[in-house]
Formats: structure tokens, sequence, C-alpha cells
């Protein structure tokens, strides 16, 4: 059975899919073909019906309607998150009047943006990648960095003044939902088992043997500096990542019923 898998090139994901790439985890009966995109690309993708299974934003997700989701491979975090950078002389209290770099319409950091800040209306959309430069060249005020920009904004002498893993520990106590990895509803219940463990096998192997994934990693990777690329895999691939379970769907239900309160996804 051919089925296409979507993946973003951010190491989490490259970390916990090599073993499953490179077939050390067993493909069953299944003939998988890997996609690798930016993830606004794959949100794109999977709101079209143009992938089997892939990796989304949380935000995406809840914009589906003919996708399930998987327990494993999701990014959730704890006290982590997005951050709103800028340069050193931003006034956030102007934030009303500022232009924001976001990475893609879909993506949970523009939810979050949108949930913390209601005022802000002229966005920007691009790819994460382009974000720190957009500040620097003046075209955008601020932006909102994902991945490993994450962790190097700083060598560019940018500053971040609004960090929503913390606003959202702060606002609900609860873990992040950031990413997941999703499915077509429309493959029968054991199509969706066996993948689900397959992707459970390949994010074990990975954290069982974590030297396995790291020249695929790095090799994809925006940031080639392996402390980087280290800090992003040692805060995203975590017990969550393995299994979800329900702490993990309580995160993403909360994420849903306060998006719906404020109008940014339609209850379906």
């Amino acid at each position: 059975m051919e089925v296409k898998i979507g993946l973003s090139t951010c190491p989490n994901d490259t970390y916990i899919l090599y073993p499953l790439i490179s077939k050390v985890i067993d493909w069953c009966c299944f003939d998988f073909e890997f996609v690798m995109q930016d993830v606004e690309t794959l949100n794109c993708m999977v709101l079209a019906s143009e992938i089997d299974v892939s990796k989304m934003s949380v935000y995406g997700y809840l914009q589906t309607t003919n996708y399930s989701l998987l327990n494993s491979g999701s990014a959730i975090g704890k006290a982590n998150g997005p951050l709103l950078i800028a340069k050193q002389e931003f006034d956030i209290n102007n934030i009303s009047n500022s232009t924001i770099a976001i990475p893609g319409k879909n993506t949970t950091a523009h939810l979050l943006l949108s949930i913390a800040f209601p005022e802000i209306h002229k966005k920007q959309f691009m790819f994460f990648n382009q974000i720190e430069n957009s500040i620097l060249s003046n075209k955008a005020n601020a932006g909102v960095i994902i991945h490993e920009t994450r962790f190097s904004f700083q060598k560019k002498n940018l500053k971040c003044f609004f960090d929503f893993g913390q606003f959202w520990e702060d606002k609900t106590g609860l873990a992040l939902p950031l990413g997941c990895f999703v499915i077509k509803s429309s493959f029968n219940q054991s199509v969706i088992q066996k993948i689900n463990q397959i992707l459970s096998d390949s994010v074990r192997y990975a954290i069982a043997n974590p030297s396995y994934s790291i020249e695929f990693v790095k090799k994809h990777a925006q940031e080639l500096d392996i402390d980087t690329i280290q800090n992003h895999i040692n805060m995203y691939v975590n017990d969550f990542t393995v299994n979800m379970g329900e702490t993990g769907q309580k995160s993403i239900n909360n994420l849903k019923k306060i998006a719906l309160k404020q109008k940014l996804i339609i209850k379906q």
C-alpha cells in the first residue's frame, strides 16, 4: 500500500523520522514516499487533502475535517514555544501599529499571536527562515520565530520581547501543543493503528540511539551549529513525542476551546 508522508525540515522532525526513512524501522506492508517541506506548505497540503500522513501545525489541524490525530510524533512544549523578536529599539506597547512577520497563516505561532495580541492587523506571512531578515531589512517591525531560529536570533542582535511558551504556561498551566502528525480519516482503523505504531517505533529508536539521525538532521537544518540543533531536539522531542497521551490531547482540546472562544476557528 502506497502512503505519502510529509515532514518538515526542522530538527525534531528529521530526528524522529530518519529511522523510518532509512528503513531501520520495518515498513511492514507499506510503500512510503516522504515529502519534506516547510510546515506551512505541509499545512496547505493537508488542508487540500493532498497527502496521506503529515506533520502539521496544531492550528492547521483544528481547521481540518477529514484527518485524524496520530498519538506519536507531536511537538508539545512545557513553557516553550514561539518567540516575538525585534530590533533592540522596538516598542511592544505600540504593537497594534506594527507590522509583524509570521511563519504561515495556519501555524500555531499565528494562532498564539492572535490570542495574545488580537489588536494586531498588519501581518506579513512568509517562510520561517525569512523572518529574521525581514526585521533586519525593516520590512517588518517584529516577527514570530519558530524552529531553530528560536535559538540563534541573538547572534543577529535581535531581542525577544514576548515568549508565547511562557504566556501559555501562565495562562493555562498546560503544555503548549505546537505540531502533530495526522492521517486521512478515510483509511481503515487497522491501517491507522499500524502507521501510528510504525511512527512510534521510529521515535523510540531515535531517542534510544541519539547519534543515529544527526547527520541527516544537519543536512536539512537551517542552522548548522550543532548546539543549536541539539537544543532544538532536546526541547521538542520528549515523552509527548512518543505518545501524547491524555495530557497531550487535553492540551490540544484546551487550545481549541480558547481559539473557538476568540472566534479564530470555526466550530465543526
